[in-house]
């Protein structure tokens, strides 16, 4: 099974593209579980749910990290995540298609003991962040792959458009520190998967998503 976890905050039509391009990008079985987090649960109230969607609502306002996690809490307990699972860490306001995903989980498959992310493309083709990887902390420098040749670039800080692991993988890192609140969750996941259990992260060349 494929879990997508997805937090929102209003952007109903944009959540609604995204949605789209999943459909027409998996041919496999899986659930999309959007976090909405609106105090108006504007998500909840304007998408209909189905076998392929279901909608968890906040009881109190969590922001990004604490919705990430409230789904990552879904997964593993109600839907008894299993190892060989596929779990995506994904923004409403990108679009996936088929070619891009197949490769992704096609490399998940290959080893699940990695976290996989797609080249970030704007709608003028303009190449953004999809990661970054240290080359210092004192003075603090990194570097942010991009257009390289490789078929992967190795990564210390995945960003969460669309970042994609096994369960195997989530099980071991587990939540995300709840201190962060809004910014940094994803780039502190992928860090700590490194650093606390060797499980590296990489942008794949050949897959893209839109931003």
């Amino acid at each position: 099974m494929i879990y997508i976890l997805v937090p929102t905050f209003a952007r109903v039509e944009q959540t609604k593209k995204f949605l789209q391009s999943i459909d027409s990008s998996i041919d496999t079985d899986y659930l999309i579980l959007i976090i909405d987090d609106h105090p108006e649960k504007v998500s909840f109230k304007n998408i209909d749910q189905n076998s392929k969607l279901k909608i968890i609502t906040s009881e109190k306002e969590l922001w990004w990290v604490g919705s990430i996690n409230l789904g990552i809490k879904s997964v593993i307990n109600e839907y008894h995540l299993k190892d060989e699972d596929i779990v995506v860490f994904a923004n409403n306001d990108v679009q996936m298609d088929k070619k891009s995903f197949n490769l992704l989980h096609k490399e998940i498959k290959k080893n699940l003991n990695q976290i996989v992310h797609p080249r970030t493309f704007d709608h003028d083709g303009y190449e953004v962040s999809s990661g970054a990887k240290i080359l210092s902390y004192f003075p603090y420098i990194t570097t942010h792959p991009k257009n390289f040749v490789q078929k992967k670039s190795l990564i210390d800080m995945g960003t969460a458009r669309f970042l994609m692991m096994s369960g195997k993988v989530l099980k071991k890192v587990g939540d995300i520190n709840n201190d962060l609140v809004q910014y940094g969750g994803d780039n502190d996941f992928t860090l700590s998967a490194k650093r606390l259990h060797k499980i590296y992260s990489y942008i794949l060349k050949d897959a893209k998503c839109l931003l």
